[in-house]
């Protein structure tokens, strides 16, 4: 394995195309759009190292992880979907004060 996770022989373009492949299979293999949009997100919060991913289509949030059971903060989700830039810090998130 190279240091980016991918196998020694598969060029590095091609691993990006390889995740896509996977992603899309297990999207496809669900029968009901509720699992599938749920285990997209899953999936993209695994591909993208992160405990906290959001799908927000037409103004509403279709899916998330992340947040507590009933603390999904909705608005904030849907006004960061519609930022052209999204830069943020973690909802609930405190930056360290500087060291001198």
């Amino acid at each position: 394995m190279r240091s980016d996770g991918s196998p020694e022989n598969i060029p590095a373009e091609s691993w990006t195309t390889q995740q896509l492949a996977e992603f899309l299979s297990l999207v496809s293999s669900f029968t009901e759009e509720g699992d599938a949009v749920l285990g997209g997100v899953e999936r993209a919060a695994e591909a993208l190292d992160t405990e906290v991913v959001a799908l927000v289509r037409e103004g509403r949030v279709d899916a998330s992880i992340g947040f507590p059971a009933g603390a999904q903060p909705a608005d904030e989700l849907v006004a960061a979907a519609a930022e052209p830039r999204f830069e943020r810090e973690p909802l609930g998130a405190t930056r360290p004060e500087p060291t001198p």
